[in-house]
């Protein structure tokens, strides 16, 4: 075990058996703990970023849309915020916020999470899109058919989704991951640790960098939440 003490840390690197990894630098922008720490300023309607851009996300209170705080089982086997079919989590990227998430090349997108959700709809873990969907920046999704991971990026006219091959509907917890790989043209699926799906990057022309970040629904239409 370990305690990290500086308040903004520009670099986080642990050595791993000999072996130097590092867990953060200046391209993370984005990191959420969901663990209403109030030394962080988070309550049950304001979620803290500690990358060092401060990427607060935002949630309506009043209007029931704010996820639970689990204090109990939250690491790893559960969750630290729980999400029902009406709450999610809004992290402005517009003009006048941190032009830090207007990401328009190579990106990660990753949680933990731990579900029963699926079936017929396709509910979304995060989402950067526009308020007529047509407008995507990334999405990562859990596939309505199959109960697998899906990570899309669209350009307005191609949006090429890489899918994992593990069912992650098992009420166990589990680390996603989207990646957008731009030197290479592919974008990736990462399960636990594992590559389980690639596609070809086919996007010809800039991804829209300028739509909020939505965690727990569909960013459009907010019809298709996690659950879990």
């Amino acid at each position: 075990n370990f305690t990290v003490t500086e308040t903004n840390p520009n670099t986080f690197i642990v050595n791993w058996n000999g072996t130097n990894v590092t867990v953060w630098d200046d391209s993370l922008v984005l990191h959420m703990h969901f663990n209403n720490d109030s030394s962080l300023g988070e309550n049950n309607s304001l979620l803290a970023d500690v990358s060092k851009y401060n990427n607060s996300g935002i949630c309506r209170l009043d209007l029931g849309r704010c996820p639970a705080i689990n204090n109990t089982n939250y690491k790893f086997g559960g969750a630290a915020m729980t999400f029902n079919s009406t709450q999610f989590i809004n992290i402005s990227a517009s003009a006048g916020a941190s032009s830090s998430l207007r990401m328009n090349g190579s990106l990660t997108v990753e949680a933990w999470i731990n579900t029963l959700d699926g079936g017929s709809r396709e509910p979304y873990i995060m989402d950067k899109a526009g308020p007529t969907g047509d407008l995507v920046n990334f999405r990562l999704t859990l596939g309505s058919t199959n109960n697998k991971v899906n990570f899309q990026v669209f350009d307005g006219t191609r949006g090429p989704t890489s899918s994992s091959t593990t069912n992650i509907n098992d009420g166990r917890g589990h680390h996603v991951v989207g990646v957008r790989d731009t030197a290479a043209d592919v974008i990736r699926v990462y399960v636990n640790g594992v590559v389980e799906g690639e596609n070809t990057d086919n996007t010809i022309t800039g991804i829209v960098d300028t739509n909020s970040v939505i965690i727990g629904d569909r960013a459009d239409s907010l019809s298709l939440p996690s659950q879990g």
